[in-house]
């Protein structure tokens, strides 16, 4: 079999791109392939044109969703869906609706460190179970620390303007790739999926993809 690379885009304050992940994570169980896959993260913002410190979360999502109690319905929806997988949405502790570029320049930056997957995973956890504000920073660089990177080099990043044209332009090719909605992924190069699907779903992609590059591969040559 060969090998998986397997590209999510996402942002940090989206809910069902963390439930996408542990439908993913599941789905690679099941196929169980010789040697684990390569997952890399990309660059996607819900609220491009969000102020730079946030806004207050109630505020917010009672003008996007029409109400509070509209709002707060979803809430539950995804609270539901997480609990099935393990997952801890504690949204009674989130009162900022963040500026998420700052967290993609941090997962970029830890790409190259082998801590990226690792990183996704406790931005969202900091977000969604402990209700950080993840726009700010040094929350960001504590955060850093959680997933074994360096606190004072993630501070001094952050404080850098590295990685700004990197993010947008990881922004821009998922546009071209024809991303509208996130989680969405591309699976060996090929955009194959949008949404948190089920396990299933992404081994009958993951066996779609991979058959058809072997199709058009013999051994030392690929052919489109």
């Amino acid at each position: 079999m060969r090998s998986l690379n397997i590209e999510i885009y996402s942002d940090l304050i989206c809910p069902w791109c963390l439930i996408g992940r542990r439908r993913l994570e599941a789905g690679i169980k099941l196929l169980s392939a010789s040697e684990p896959p390569s997952i890399l993260w990309r660059a996607f913002e819900l609220n491009p044109e969000m102020p730079k410190a946030g806004l207050d979360r109630k505020a917010y999502r009672s003008a996007k969703f029409g109400s509070w109690e509209r709002s707060q319905a979803m809430d539950r929806d995804v609270t539901a869906t997480g609990k099935t997988l393990g997952l801890e949405f504690n949204y009674d502790r989130v009162l900022v609706t963040p500026n998420t570029f700052a967290g993609h320049r941090l997962l970029w930056w830890a790409k190259d460190k082998g801590l990226q997957d690792m990183l996704a995973d406790a931005l969202f956890r900091a977000y969604f179970t402990e209700g950080l504000d993840i726009g700010k920073n040094e929350v960001l660089a504590k955060v850093a620390a959680d997933a074994g990177l360096s606190e004072e080099d993630a501070r001094r990043f952050l404080e850098s303007g590295q990685g700004r044209h990197e993010v947008l332009e990881e922004e821009r090719e998922g546009l071209r790739r024809g991303l509208n909605g996130v989680p969405f992924f591309v699976i060996n190069g090929i955009p194959a999926l949008s949404g948190a699907q089920r396990p299933d779903t992404f081994v009958t992609t993951f066996r779609q993809v991979l058959g058809a590059q072997a199709r058009n591969c013999d051994s030392e040559s690929c052919s489109v």
